[in-house]
């Protein structure tokens, strides 16, 4: 497959859309986590990633022209590995056991509950932000 701009507009990155003060009251700020450089401001969500667009459009076609290369979203396997002690190995193993699942979905679902858990703490934080503000 040809990389051209359609290619790299199609590409699925990770979109990341922050609310920041500034001097004139909040604004949008959209980015993309794959090329942090490239932004788009906007006084709404939908605003910063319009913009977000047209400068990646520009930025991709300006990087394609000049032969530099364009970063591209990272793929996910959806395994890695990791080393653990014997003992907490041992301790994963029965824990496993007793809710009658495998290590791997054990080990799996205290994963996601790290994630959410994660995922959660920054809106929180951000809730008492605005809460302090009030």
């Amino acid at each position: 497959m040809e990389k051209n701009i359609e290619y790299y507009m199609k590409l699925p990155y990770t979109l990341i859309v922050d609310v920041e003060e500034g001097n004139d009251g909040d604004c949008y700020v959209a980015r993309l986590q794959e090329v942090p450089d490239l932004i788009g401001v906007g006084d709404t969500p939908e605003e910063a990633i319009k913009e977000l667009n047209i400068n990646k459009r520009l930025k991709f076609k300006t990087h394609l022209e000049m032969d530099i290369p364009i970063p591209e979203p990272t793929t996910y396997s959806g395994q890695f590995h990791i080393r653990v002690g014997p003992s907490i190995h041992k301790s994963l193993s029965k824990l496993a056991v007793s809710e009658n699942i495998s290590l791997n979905q054990y080990i799996t679902n205290i994963l996601a509950k790290a994630v959410g858990a994660a995922e959660q703490a920054p809106k929180k934080k951000e809730k008492n932000k605005l809460h302090q503000r009030n």
